[in-house]
């Protein structure tokens, strides 16, 4: 279960920043359904943010973004130091990925049932 929403604007938003500072490689490397080790419940995944990365460089500018692309004074209850202390990392062949368990961009699964629903009914 999720400790904290991420809106999916402010996700888009981080994205945006990670790229333009050059702390991952393109959009491709922000991962927003990741499963790391240890995050199963029963025989479940739990899912959460990750970025991957290839140099320590890298993952120290992302450390950098998180609590910038937060710090607009709208986080509700998170902290944004608190994402950074959250990270844990796993490396992925040649490459290596820091997430955050607790953290997950909004679903949008709703949403797209809803459109769905009022598409069927406007045809009928």
């Amino acid at each position: 279960m999720a400790n904290y929403i991420i809106e999916r604007e402010q996700w888009e938003n981080l994205i945006g920043l990670l790229v333009e500072r050059d702390a991952i490689a393109g959009e491709e490397n922000a991962k927003d359904s990741y499963s790391g080790r240890g995050m199963y419940v029963g025989s479940v995944p739990e899912h959460c943010i990750g970025f991957t990365f290839d140099s320590p460089g890298q993952l120290l500018a992302i450390g950098a973004c998180l609590p910038e692309a937060y710090d607009n004074g709208d986080t509700g209850d998170a902290n944004p130091e608190w994402i950074t202390r959250a990270a844990r990392m796993d490396t992925l062949g040649q490459r290596s990925i820091v997430y955050f368990p607790g953290w997950q961009v909004e679903s949008t699964e709703d949403e797209d049932d809803t459109d769905s629903d009022d598409t069927d009914h406007d045809g009928e």
